[in-house]
């Protein structure tokens, strides 16, 4: 039977911590909180034991017969971690594994972090064997998705669910070799990446009310990605085109493949090929799409999406289409 205590668990992270370490087999829960009427994690089959951290008597007591250690505490952390030290050693309990905080190895480490970083010292310089945790704000998602930043390296990521905190704990409670001695950024990890071999994809077909001819778009970021823009791939068949069209906003397009063709409102036609960047000013009418024998795919980017408005119009006519010289 393994034997973890949890100090400070009346938190609003211990709780799920409580209810993941007591799905697994083998651990024995003690729960050591200032108020025990505030546990509000279900606690059958748990010892409980309502102490103060400061009170060295009584955290020594609850300390000792323990194999893992759990700190997840707020107040005056320096004073609560040197006790935790001193009586994990005085017990000869070694695993210890902490929550500190995001942020405290920053250059100008804001006052409200400077008590995590207090823990986070005395806890490296213990002689334990810990595990520190520095999470990002916490989120109630009902989600386990989780990215590690060992420390030294740039924290990433965004707020993360306490849910995937509890699983990554329960982890190491599991295995407790994992992770010993690290200290340890946990977020949720950014929104997955473009990759590159997929940005070319043809995507679903363009609809027909504002194209002439096989055209397909593959919207690589959209407007609930939440980076005020929009960038698709849109690809062009042979003779296909847009409508004419304008955007409040402006367009930029970057040919990928093939050639084919741009135009503004009575000026002629360009012929536009790989490579070429197409910077469309604001609110100006104009059309593009594939020459008569190449396809032509391009990289759209509509920035200011909020400001944004797309004018569709009239379809392109072959007439216009064929007069490259008009």
């Amino acid at each position: 039977m393994k034997k973890v205590l949890i100090i400070g668990a009346s938190g609003s992270l211990a709780k799920y911590v409580i209810e993941d370490l007591k799905a697994q087999s083998g651990v024995q829960l003690t729960l050591l909180a200032r108020n025990k009427n505030r546990i509000s994690a279900h606690t059958n089959g748990c010892n409980i034991v309502e102490a103060d951290v400061l009170d060295y008597t009584k955290l020594k007591a609850a300390i000792e017969g323990q194999d893992i250690v759990y700190v997840n505490l707020a107040g005056n952390l320096e004073a609560m971690s040197e006790n935790i030290v001193k009586a994990m050693k005085e017990s000869a309990v070694s695993r210890i594994i902490a929550i500190a905080s995001i942020g405290i190895y920053e250059t100008q480490l804001k006052s409200v972090l400077i008590p995590y970083r207090k823990l986070a010292d005395i806890i490296e310089k213990s002689g334990l064997n810990y595990t520190i945790l520095r999470p990002d704000w916490f989120t109630n998602v009902n989600e386990i998705d989780y990215a590690l930043t060992p420390k030294g390296k740039p924290e990433t990521g965004s707020a993360i669910s306490r849910k995937s905190i509890a699983a990554f704990i329960g982890t190491i409670i599991n295995n407790p070799e994992l992770h010993k001695n690290e200290n340890l950024g946990i977020s949720k990890p950014n929104q997955k990446t473009i990759k590159m071999d997929n940005y070319l994809e043809k995507g679903s077909p363009a609809p027909k009310e504002n194209f002439t001819g096989n055209v397909s778009v593959n919207l690589n970021i959209g407007k609930e990605d939440n980076y005020n823009t929009i960038i698709a791939t849109v690809t062009f068949e042979p003779k296909a085109r847009t409508n004419w069209h304008s955007h409040t906003t402006g367009q930029i397009l970057f040919i990928v493949e093939g050639t084919g063709y741009y135009q503004e409102k009575d000026k002629q036609i360009q012929l536009i090929q790989r490579g070429d960047v197409i910077k469309i000013p604001k609110n100006v009418l104009h059309w593009h799409g594939a020459s008569h024998t190449n396809l032509m795919r391009h990289i759209a980017i509509v920035p200011e999406l909020d400001k944004d408005k797309t004018e569709w119009l009239q379809p392109v006519t072959d007439e216009d289409y064929n007069n490259l010289n008009k």
